[in-house]
């Protein structure tokens, strides 16, 4: 082994002031040290180990071990040599052990990780020499005030230095997890937290937004002010247009969700501007039917909901108007999650009786009757309905009928008045749902090219 000649005089002169500095140096074969307290895992050698040094002399390797001088860099196998002036690193030697490059400038060398292209280390110019600041480790600690390790733990695992290795199977994988990574390679993570390391680029590519909480439901009395009774929240959200008007001409429709009921109210509009007149409706029934007021509505912040007109009824009536914020539709989930599952179910229905879309009014208003009708999960699975009956039973509002398959035929019977005894006594038509005003059902005659609201016989 072997240590070139180089400006010895500056080294000397600035190891006496700075024990912890190291010297770069291009032509040392081995990293070496005079100052035992530099190393870690400290391993004596035996008496013949020597070596020769810049003025030609020979000198006892006394230990050699490891040492951590910067985040990025820990030096393996360096040899402590009390006669030694200096402590120097070997470029040959550091830039082999962590695959890193050294980059040369006129007042500073830099150290770049090859896998990560991260700075690892950095030395100034002084003296005609590229000088690293290195620490002097205290007794049982680290640089970072962390507990050394144990006796007979490596340095190598102690210190997060493998984070290349890491981070380049993480490159070649094409950027999983690393939770997932510790999974399929339990070797690289000995001693290391798989949360503690990032990658800019998942940032990048796959940055989402924070999960909202999830709020539990507690059940309410229906328009109290207690939280638990119906009414005191309404949950509302504005859909549409859709792509094809219903034969009455309407593309828009809105939902108005109670809290504790979960009960739903839908009204279909032909322009998003009637959501206001609406909401004074439906408070109005909620008022007559139910003798109580709405206190607090919950919607986005559509624009719909800000006009001057529904504003100045919910400041005269004293009801709270809370909205999402831009972008944040989680904030109105529960309306939000209701129009889904509306439409799941719409849909549902469309799809088995291949039923034309330009009935979609009648779809989703018969998919709300279903729905305040059938268990919820919410609810612990009661019906929406039934629990709305617990609190009002006297109400008259509810109403059941037998449940007929949607787009099924049907017949209507014609009254004698419009009829002669040469006429068919019925008309086929399909069914498509039930009225929201009377205990009948919704018909459509595609040769009269009408809706019939009236009581049928299944085919």
């Amino acid at each position: 082994m072997l240590a070139q000649k180089g400006k010895f005089s500056e080294a000397l002169t600035v190891s006496k002031r700075h024990s912890s500095l190291w010297i770069i140096d291009s032509g040392a074969s081995d990293h070496m040290t005079r100052n035992a307290a530099l190393i870690n895992e400290y391993n004596q050698c035996n008496k013949t180990s020597t070596i020769r040094i810049a003025n030609g002399s020979s000198s006892q390797v006394k230990g050699i071990g490891l040492s951590k001088i910067s985040r990025g860099m820990l030096l393996n196998s360096i040899l402590h040599i009390p006669k030694l002036d200096c402590n120097l690193i070997s470029i040959s030697k550091l830039t082999r052990d962590l695959n890193c490059v050294a980059k040369f400038f006129p007042n500073l060398c830099i150290f770049q990780d090859l896998d990560t292209g991260k700075r690892i280390g950095c030395a100034k110019m002084c003296s005609g020499l590229y000088l690293l600041n290195g620490f002097t480790p205290q007794k049982g600690q680290t640089q970072n005030g962390i507990l050394a390790p144990h006796k007979g733990q490596s340095v190598l695992n102690f210190y997060v230095n493998k984070v290349s290795d890491v981070m380049l199977r993480h490159y070649r994988l094409g950027h999983p997890n690393f939770m997932y990574l510790e999974k399929l390679v339990p070797s690289l993570f000995t001693n290391k937290n798989a949360k503690s390391f990032k990658c800019e680029v998942c940032q990048l590519s796959k940055h989402i937004r924070n999960n909202y909480p999830t709020i539990s439901y507690k059940s309410s009395h229906p328009f109290v002010i207690i939280h638990s009774d119906p009414f005191v929240i309404i949950h509302s959200d504005v859909w549409g247009p859709l792509p094809v008007k219903n034969i009455t001409g309407t593309r828009w429709f809105v939902s108005f969700v109670d809290d504790h009921t979960r009960l739903t109210w839908l009204f279909i509009m032909k322009e998003k501007s009637e959501v206001g007149q609406i909401f004074q409706n439906f408070h109005s029934m909620i008022q007559t039917q139910f003798h109580t007021k709405i206190q607090i509505l919950k919607t986005d912040n559509a624009k719909e909901y800000f006009n001057s007109e529904l504003n100045t009824y919910c400041l005269n009536q004293g009801i709270l108007h809370i909205s999402s914020c831009v972008n944040t539709p989680q904030q109105n989930r529960v309306a939000e999650k209701k129009n889904r599952y509306l439409f799941e179910v719409a849909g549902s229905l469309m799809f088995t009786t291949h039923v034309p879309k330009q009935f979609w009014r009648e779809v989703v208003l018969t998919a709300t009757y279903l729905i305040n009708r059938m268990p919820s999960r919410v609810l612990k699975f009661k019906i929406p309905s039934q629990v709305l009956l617990q609190a009002f039973p006297h109400t008259k509002i509810l109403s059941s009928l037998d449940p007929k398959v949607f787009g099924c035929s049907v017949f209507v019977h014609i009254h004698p008045h419009h009829r002669n005894k040469l006429d068919p006594k019925s008309i086929k038509c399909i069914f498509l749902g039930y009225s929201p005003h009377q205990r009948v059902q919704v018909l459509f005659s595609h040769q009269q090219k009408v809706l019939y609201l009236n009581g049928c016989h299944i085919l």
